[in-house]
């Protein structure tokens, strides 16, 4: 036995002995406290330097109005976008099928037969095809045959500074009519 200073006599306390004294107390939650403040301090500075995702442009410039022959239909797959010119003009044409979002396909060499009566009157060659349910289109754009409950969607087409023809594939044309630019 030991005595303390008050002269009283003390149990020996052994080293191995499992009991939490103040000071362990004192120090564990001392270090919670401070783990607490840091967790809190890394959230802060997340919050001052937020994640900032960049988008790429929505817009799409396809090249010189002058690089398009009459009766064409170029595809850009990094878009999904076709870009069709004719005597009238340019219309760029989603390749998005309205139907359940398949990629649709472009056939010059098909005759639209009795779908010739939706273009008004324009003689136009070629359908835009869906080969997953079959839904078929006009070169226009317009809903021929199929499941797919509208046409395909038209974009705003105009010319950028440089000259370049530019498709804004976040701005839906009002009419399907093509744009002479």
């Amino acid at each position: 036995m030991h005595t303390n200073p008050n002269g009283a006599n003390a149990p020996e306390i052994e080293s191995g002995d499992d009991r939490v004294t103040r000071r362990r107390f004192l120090q564990a939650g001392s270090a919670a406290a401070a783990l607490a403040l840091g967790g809190t301090a890394v959230g802060g500075l997340r919050y001052i330097f937020p994640n900032v995702l960049y988008e790429p442009s929505n817009k799409l410039k396809a090249g010189n109005p002058t690089e398009f022959a009459d009766g064409t239909v170029t595809y850009y797959a990094e878009k999904n976008v076709f870009i069709r010119k004719s005597t009238e003009g340019f219309m760029a044409i989603s390749s998005v099928c309205a139907h359940l979002g398949c990629s649709v396909t472009w056939h010059g060499d098909k005759d639209l037969g009795e779908g010739q009566a939706k273009l008004d009157g324009e003689k136009l060659k070629g359908e835009f095809h869906c080969p997953c349910h079959g839904s078929v289109y006009t070169p226009k754009g317009e809903i021929l045959a199929g499941p797919a409950p509208r046409g395909l969607d038209i974009f705003q087409v105009s010319i950028a500074k440089d000259g370049q023809l530019m498709v804004d594939l976040g701005s839906l044309a009002t009419q399907r009519n093509p744009i002479q630019v």
